[in-house]
């Protein structure tokens, strides 16, 4: 199964590339940076859009350009799943040292994978309230769900 997770980038961070991990410069149109990826402008996009849509625009360039591709999930800026509990299980993030990056396992189990592939499941982080200053809601890492080309038309 060929799996490609988007690491939604705008500025230059630590971000994943190796195994299933795709970096992407989302909003490269209207940056004034280039950060050495690959950017959301190429082929049929709407990266000048990023404004609004935020890390779709990645999205979007994925289904549009990305080809023989089964399953397509996102990382939303720097944001990663979890699978393997190393992080606190009672709170909804995890800030770390950077230099213990490389080490963190990042991967995305196989059952995960082919549950998504099978039936068509949506991962998605557990909804957490944060009283933080403006009582955000918290729903961020990756959303995993089958190729968008099987349900619409290119």
């Amino acid at each position: 199964m060929n799996t490609k997770i988007l690491v939604c980038c705008h500025k230059n961070d630590l971000m994943e590339s190796s195994g299933p991990y795709f970096p992407i410069h989302v909003g490269k149109t209207i940056s004034n940076v280039d950060i050495g990826i690959q950017g959301d402008d190429t082929g049929d996009n709407i990266s000048a859009k990023n404004g609004s849509y935020c890390e779709l625009t990645g999205m979007y360039w994925a289904w549009k350009n990305l080809k023989d591709v089964d399953v397509i999930g996102l990382c939303h800026y720097r944001r990663y799943f979890d699978f393997h509990n190393q992080c606190r299980p009672l709170f909804p993030y995890t800030s770390f040292d950077t230099s213990i990056f490389a080490s963190i396992d990042k991967s995305v189990p196989e059952q995960v994978l082919k549950k998504v592939s099978e039936k068509g499941a949506v991962v998605v982080s557990r909804k957490t309230n944060c009283n933080c200053n403006s009582s955000l809601m918290l729903d961020t890492a990756i959303v995993t769900y089958r190729m968008i080309s099987r349900l619409c038309t290119r």
